[in-house]
């Protein structure tokens, strides 16, 4: 904290920070300016202005915070990159990693086009998009830890200051991510690709004819693989999958039966609870009452 008292005009001394300090630093900087009306009231106007510091990660870093000029800023609506998560999805799905990294960047980047958002918006945004990497990631088996430590991830982006450090952020979580499969262990990253598929596109179908032809094998050597290595049919996988999904629905949801039977890809409601009767005992409404 620097403390400056006795001076002629607040806009010089602003301008001064401005272009002499903080436009002039090495180091990514973010300085704030609040005026006191004296020392017993300097703890009350630094608690104020603390929480606009944030602004960084909104402006350029060589703008200085100056309360409450800060306050009046006109904002643009920050709209979540929808598409940018679809991609991520996949790319992490294919196990993809040089195309995860660069899908990361572009989410950073979608933040700087020139327009002003809310700190809070961008933070939301940042959260939302991190929590659906690390629900794939851990679906398809490529984290490093089955439990990462998701409260420090929300505390890093929500304690944000600065751009740089919602990129820590970003960086934490891709390096618990596994960036490589064991090359020598083939059959393992085969049966990985098929069940990271089925993960992929549960919702709209996948058969083991369309897999095969993405891998460049045959149906019957895929199908006996996976047999093989999962101890299940790639069928039974898929059904199984699929109603692990809708319990989350059903637990998790107010959506109707026939909503969630086409959200896990069965187009026929009484289908859908032919087979999750099949598979937990239960028919859907049933497991609804028993563990919503």
């Amino acid at each position: 904290m620097i403390v400056v008292y006795h001076y002629d005009d607040q806009h010089d001394l602003e301008r001064w920070f401005q272009y002499q300090i903080l436009n002039r630093s090495f180091d990514k900087a973010a300085i704030g300016w609040v005026e006191a009306d004296g020392i017993y009231s300097l703890q009350n106007r630094v608690e104020l202005l603390y929480p606009y510091m944030d602004w960084n990660i909104s402006l350029d870093q060589e703008i200085l915070i100056s309360y409450p000029k800060i306050t009046k800023i006109q904002t643009a609506s920050c709209v979540y990159p929808i598409e940018l998560e679809k991609k991520i999805k996949s790319a992490i799905c294919a196990y993809d990693w040089e195309g995860v990294s660069k899908i990361m960047q572009e989410f950073r980047e979608s933040f700087q086009d020139g327009q002003i958002y809310m700190p809070k918006e961008i933070k939301e945004c940042y959260v939302r998009f991190l929590w659906v990497v690390i629900s794939i990631a851990k679906e398809i088996g490529c984290m490093e830890q089955q439990k990462p430590d998701s409260q420090k991830l929300i505390e890093m982006i929500m304690n944000a200051r600065t751009k740089e450090e919602l990129c820590h952020a970003t960086d934490f979580l891709l390096a618990l991510m596994v960036p490589y499969q064991n090359k020598g262990d083939s059959v393992h990253l085969t049966v990985k690709k098929v069940k990271s598929m089925i993960h992929e596109f549960y919702q709209t179908g996948i058969t083991l004819e369309e897999i095969s032809v993405r891998l460049n094998m045959t149906p019957e050597y895929i199908g006996t693989l996976f047999h093989k290595e999962m101890g299940i049919t790639f069928s039974a996988y898929m059904k199984s999958y699929r109603i692990n999904k809708a319990k989350e629905l059903l637990c998790g949801t107010q959506y109707k039966l026939y909503e969630i039977a086409e959200r896990v890809g069965y187009h026929d409601p009484k289908y859908f609870s032919k087979v999750f009767k099949e598979i937990t005992g239960q028919l859907p409404t049933d497991y609804r009452k028993t563990y919503k």
